[in-house]
């Protein structure tokens, strides 16, 4: 069996780039999704190790231009998808739409 981890991480663009200098600054979050990892790999990891593969990982996506952080992640085992739909019309009642 496969799972799937999801990663929420910062990312920043160096806007210091063209003057040959670092000036990162946060544009907001990225949300990684990492498929079909070994089930049993993650459940006997140590939490922190899989913190610093995740980094490692992130690191791989930096460039000079733009760069992430780690801020989160979650082992996913299962998976149910809620309709947008659904979703909208439970939220315009809310909200008395």
């Amino acid at each position: 069996m496969n799972v799937k981890i999801t990663l929420n991480a910062q990312r920043y663009e160096n806007y210091g780039f063209n003057e040959g200098r670092e000036y990162w600054k946060p544009k907001g979050g990225t949300f990684f999704t990492v498929e079909d990892v070994d089930v049993d790999l993650v459940m006997y990891a140590d939490n922190e190790a899989i913190k610093e593969a995740l980094i490692e990982q992130l690191e791989n996506w930096s460039t000079d231009m733009e760069k992430y952080e780690y801020l989160s992640h979650e082992i996913v085992f299962s998976e149910a998808k809620i309709a947008g739909a659904d979703f909208s019309e439970s939220l315009s009642k809310l909200m008395n739409l």
